[in-house]
């Protein structure tokens, strides 16, 4: 992903989904990808920030080089990062490279209540790659204010 400060809109170029895969396994699948460079960094930053949740991951990457931080989560997070993301001029999203991002910021809206009226809750089911967003930008909307 890249943030484009100025114009305020976030590029999600690649992604690389899989289920019941080692850290290790995916580590190197990333580097193969060419998501992850031979030197452990994944952008020109070189800072992963993956789900906090994940505490064992996170120092699986450390020990292979990566440079990587958990998300700093919090009340509110959840619905701030959202009303983050709904407030950039423009996502682009390449749907070849990054199929899941796009199918699901694409149908990803409100809850409705039973007589199907929108509420102010998001789903929690099937919004992996809006989590993945979330966390990968998590240090820029955390920046309440600017």
């Amino acid at each position: 992903m890249h943030y484009d400060k100025t114009r305020h809109e976030l590029y999600i170029f690649a992604e690389f989904n899989c289920t019941k895969m080692g850290n290790r396994k995916v580590y190197d699948e990333l580097t193969r990808l060419g998501l992850i460079d031979h030197k452990g960094l994944i952008d020109h930053k070189g800072l992963i920030i993956p789900d906090s949740a994940e505490p064992k991951s996170i120092a699986d990457f450390r020990e292979y080089g990566a440079n990587v931080i958990g998300a700093e989560k919090g009340p509110d997070s959840i619905e701030y990062s959202i009303k983050w993301l709904q407030s950039l001029a423009k996502i682009h999203i390449d749907p070849v490279r990054a199929p899941l991002h796009a199918q699901q910021f694409q149908q990803y809206e409100y809850l409705k209540n039973k007589d199907g009226e929108y509420m102010s809750a998001f789903p929690d089911v099937g919004d992996d790659a809006i989590d993945d967003t979330r966390y990968a930008t998590n240090l820029i909307w955390r920046r309440r204010g600017q």
